[in-house]
């Protein structure tokens, strides 16, 4: 969490643990989570930009955010095993770097994806 600056993305943000955390130290964090359950916890616990959506359904504008994280096993945001990899066509490792690609589109040029 040290290199957390300016603008985060939390994919997968559960009940909010990261978020709420790095919201308290002052940062501007938007959690997602494909769980609507999981988004109204965290909704409950105070965090203030929560939504509920799919990986595969992220769409904001290029350099939106500084930081992404994606913390703990976050490979279930895609629902199975299956659907993240065979649903799709494509090898696994395929399937990752792609997201991978489509992730850093969102972050400004000169950040980190964690």
């Amino acid at each position: 969490m040290e290199f957390v600056k300016g603008r985060v993305l939390d994919i997968g943000c559960g009940a909010g643990r990261h978020s709420l955390y790095l919201q308290k130290k002052g940062f501007d964090v938007l959690g997602i989570d494909s769980s609507p359950l999981a988004i109204k916890v965290c909704k409950l616990r105070g965090l203030e930009k929560a939504k509920v959506m799919a990986i595969e359904d992220i769409n904001f504008k290029p350099d939106s955010f500084d930081r992404i994280i994606m913390m703990g096993n976050n490979f279930g945001l895609f629902g199975s095993f299956n659907r993240g990899t065979h649903d799709y066509g494509l090898p696994e490792s395929t399937v990752l770097s792609n997201m991978e690609k489509r992730l850093k589109e969102l972050r400004k040029q000169e950040t980190t994806l964690f």
